[in-house]
Order: structure tokens, then C-alpha cells, then sequence
């Protein structure tokens, strides 16, 4: 009986074998049968192409046009997790040309007409309905979906989305396909390669036969980050393996500096195009074929098209402060985001301790524009940075003179509801007092500054003192930004 037992044993483990192996099987002709994408693979739109690469935090809308307009043929959003915005509401703003996906208080998407046929949106996921969900939301305002199957960071691994979906092949296919199969446009995806090439070149033609357009590749693994070389014979070997557009990425450190040097990447990887991140970060004219501009010309450019589309300042402080590190020496750099973060208006930008080293003095102002004159006569808001050292919060603070003049004469209690922009963690405050909303619209570190600030808006719609040290009398007509909506990123 002992020996009937190991031999029954012996033959049901072999039955198992064969039968996971039969499903390894039958799940590669799923995804070489079952794929039937609604619209035919839009490849060429991948082919010979220069692109600006997304970047975390700053493929937005500034550096997106900038590409654009040093020479970039595609440029890619930064990465956008589909569960938010899939709770996005579209908006249009006719003033500034811009279409705007907001997401509670804060714009998580924009985009205008001059990137409408450029811009491809990277969204991270991990759940193919939420996936289709998010993007039929923005599909008619780009011009494809990037599913983002390479991102290493900490953030990433907690969520279960980017690169740490490799290991899950399954689901990155129903998530593509999912996409190609529901969607109007071109659907691609950027992946890293695994530690195993054998592992790599299976995941990719599984990829490919989802009916996606394109794949991005970054040559790397993912526990490796840009101070390790990039592994060209990985990415080359992939361009052998499938028949869609391979898009290199990777090759910043060692190999791009220039426009001749994106051509040389793509040469030694027999891709067919290539996306750039780090070099375009330092100097974003490296799509000029004739060459790159100085720095402070570039940033000058930045500055300006920030500037016509009104753009977060604090989002801009925080780009030119990655800008800046990459080239300029150690002795040049301010050691804290601070020094470029007190500013809160353009104008002030423009005349920072920094703006000589970046030449921003030479930026011709934005003219307020006809449009930004009031049409709510209830709605007044302003512009205001609150400088806390001009005012003497403890005696004689904005809120305390409104607080006393509404009880002087006799007037109900001021209303404050207080705004938090999550994704800068800073505050504004709307007043609701005697029929009216005031609003200071630019925002403060804590929800008290928000509360001094709206109420010097008030104090000075009324006509009142605002309590602003040396200043006898305050009480001079403020400039109103009308509706002034635009709650800052």
C-alpha cells in the first residue's frame, strides 16, 4: 500500500504540471486570438519622433509648450493616477484658451489648442474599468493614453501601480487591452526591463499583441536609478523582438546633450524614437536642431509662457528650483526651496535676489487683460500676498478691525470658509459679510494668514484702515481681479 501511495502521488504532481503549463499555454493564444482593438494601431504616429519624456511634477503645461516650441514632435504629461481623475470635472476657460480638469480645488490636468494634437496623457493604474473610466474622461483632449508601467518610486509601490506591475503580467495586459478596445485613440505604455531578458522579451510581445501603438522602454531596472548606466542591448534586443515603434528612454546621462546626441541614442538602440527627461530638465532647447540657448533664455521662455497661461507660482518656484540645481554650482543655489517660495506674485519673481542670476528682470509683465474686470458685484477678490511682518498681528490684526467695525455697527458676525490647496498644503479664505464673498486669492501657509488676508481685501473694499504698519490710512482703491477663480495648484 506504502508504495501505491507514492505512486499515486507522483502521478497527480505530474498531472498538475501538465495542466499549468496547458494554462500557460492557453492564455498566450488569448492574448494573440481574443485581441480585436477598436481602432487599428495608429503606429506611424510613434515613428521618427523627438519627445519630451514625463516627468514627475513637471511635464506640466509650461514645460510641455516650451518643448514644444524648441522643436519636441510629442510631449507626455506627467504621470495622472486614474482613480483621481476619474473625479475630475472638465472645464473650459475661454479668457486664457485653456482646458482644465479639476479635481476638487486644484487643476490636475491642463492643456490648450497649441498641444491638442501633441500631448499624450501618462496615467497610472492598476484596475482596468477605473483605467477606461478616467481616460474616456479626457480622451477627446489628447491625442493618446500612456499607461505608465515604469515608475520606481516609493509612492509607486505603495499604490501597486507603475513598475511594480511588472511582476503581474496579466494585469497589465487586461488593463491594456481593456484601453485598446473601448478607446478612439492610440493607446501605448512605458515599461522597464526586468532582471531576466528572457522575462523581458515574453512581457513585451505580450504587450504587443494587445493592439497598443507603441512601447516606451527605459533601460533600466527597477531598483536602478539614472546614476546607473542605461542598458542599450536590453533596449535593442526589444526593437528586435516586436514590430510596433519602440520608444528609448534612459539615455539622458551618458549620452544626450544635444539634438545630434537623440539621434545618436536612437542610432544605437535601433529604436524608432526616443523620449528625453533629465537632459530637457537642465536645458529644455536640447529638441533645437540648431543647437541649445543659454540658460537664462530658456528659463526666460518658461517664465513667459507661465505667465501667459497664469500658471500656480508656487508649482513655477518649484520647477525653477529643479532647473536651477542642474546648472548652476552649489555656492549659487539657495539651500532651501524659501528663497524662491516668498514670492507670491510674477512681479515679485521678476525682482527676487535670484532674478539677475536667471536674468527674470528682462521678462516683459503679463497686462491684466479686459476680461479680468469685475462681473460679480458680490464677489471681490484680489491678488493679495499677506506679508505678516508688515501687520501687527497680536494687537492690531485685519481680522480684529473687521471684527470690531461689524460689531460697532451693528452687523452680523463675518463668515470665514477657510480653502485648502492639497496639493500645495497652503490655504486661501473666502468671507462671507454683509451679502458678499471677499477672497484673497493667493495662498498663505496657515488658515489664520488666509483669514488676515481676506480680510484686508474687505477692510479695503469698505474703505477701512487694514492696520498695515506706517500706513496712516489704507483706504485706497484696491485692483480687483473680478472672478478671479483660478484656485492655485
Amino acid at each position: 500500500m506504502g508504495f501505491l501511495n507514492v505512486l499515486h502521488i507522483k502521478l497527480r504532481q505530474q498531472t498538475v504540471v501538465k495542466l499549468q503549463a496547458c494554462i500557460r499555454l492557453l492564455k498566450k493564444l488569448e492574448d494573440i486570438c481574443l485581441s480585436s482593438p477598436l481602432q487599428p494601431a495608429q503606429s506611424n504616429l510613434y515613428e521618427g519622433k523627438v519627445i519630451l519624456a514625463p516627468m514627475v511634477k513637471l511635464g506640466r503645461l509650461p514645460m510641455r509648450l516650451l518643448a514644444l516650441k524648441y522643436g519636441a514632435d510629442l510631449v507626455y504629461t506627467d504621470e495622472i493616477f486614474s482613480q483621481q481623475l476619474k473625479h475630475c470635472t472638465r472645464t473650459k476657460d475661454d479668457r486664457l484658451g485653456l482646458v482644465n480638469f479639476t479635481c476638487g480645488d486644484f487643476h490636475l490636468f491642463q492643456t490648450c489648442a497649441a498641444e491638442r494634437k501633441k500631448v499624450i496623457l501618462q496615467m497610472g493604474t492598476n484596475d482596468p474599468d477605473e483605467a477606461l473610466e478616467a481616460a474616456k474622461l479626457v480622451q477627446n483632449d489628447v491625442l493618446g493614453i500612456d499607461v505608465n508601467f515604469g515608475c520606481p518610486t516609493p509612492n509607486a509601490e505603495l499604490s501597486q501601480t507603475g513598475a511594480f506591475l511588472l511582476n503581474r503580467p496579466d494585469l497589465v495586459v487586461q488593463i491594456l487591452r481593456k484601453l485598446v478596445n473601448n478607446l478612439s485613440v492610440p493607446v501605448t505604455c512605458k515599461i522597464r526591463v526586468l532582471p531576466d531578458i528572457k522575462e523581458t522579451l515574453e512581457l513585451v510581445r505580450r504587450i504587443e499583441s494587445t493592439g497598443v501603438s507603441a512601447l516606451g522602454v527605459h533601460g533600466r531596472l527597477r531598483v536602478e536609478r539614472r546614476n546607473v548606466a542605461v542598458r542599450v542591448n536590453e533596449i535593442k534586443a526589444i526593437t528586435e523582438a516586436v514590430s510596433i515603434p519602440v520608444i528609448a528612454n534612459g539615455g539622458s546621462l551618458e549620452y544626450i546633450n544635444t539634438f545630434d546626441d537623440i539621434i545618436h541614442f536612437r542610432e544605437k538602440t535601433n529604436s524608432l524614437s526616443v523620449m528625453v527627461a533629465q537632459s530637457a530638465i537642465k536645458n529644455t532647447s536640447v529638441f533645437r536642431k540648431n543647437g541649445v540657448l543659454p540658460i537664462h533664455k530658456v528659463i526666460q521662455d518658461y517664465v513667459t509662457l507661465a505667465m501667459q497661461y497664469e500658471y500656480s507660482l508656487i508649482c513655477l518656484t518649484h520647477e525653477l528650483q529643479e532647473i536651477i540645481a542642474r546648472n548652476f554650482k552649489p555656492k549659487y543655489i539657495p539651500p532651501t526651496y524659501e528663497n524662491l517660495h516668498r514670492c507670491e506674485t510674477y512681479a515679485e519673481l521678476r525682482c527676487c535676489r535670484y532674478s539677475k542670476l536667471l536674468q527674470l528682470d528682462e521678462i516683459t509683465p503679463k497686462p491684466i487683460l479686459e476680461e479680468q474686470k469685475p462681473v460679480d458685484e458680490n464677489y471681490i477678490a484680489m491678488n493679495l500676498p499677506f506679508k505678516r511682518g508688515n501687520y501687527t498681528i497680536k494687537s492690531n490684526s485685519p481680522k480684529s478691525i473687521l471684527m470690531t467695525w461689524a460689531m460697532q455697527n451693528k452687523q452680523p458676525n463675518p463668515k470665514f470658509e477657510i480653502i485648502r490647496h492639497n496639493m500645495i498644503g497652503r490655504y486661501t479664505c473666502k468671507i462671507h459679510f454683509d451679502g458678499k464673498i471677499y477672497h484673497a486669492v493667493t495662498s498663505q501657509r496657515d488658515k489664520r494668514l488666509a483669514e488676515h488676508a481676506s480680510c484686508v481685501v474687505c477692510l479695503r473694499h469698505l474703505g477701512l484702515p487694514d492696520g498695515k504698519k506706517s500706513q496712516e490710512d489704507s483706504s485706497y482703491p484696491h485692483e480687483s481681479l473680478g472672478n478671479y477663480r483660478r484656485a492655485e495648484m
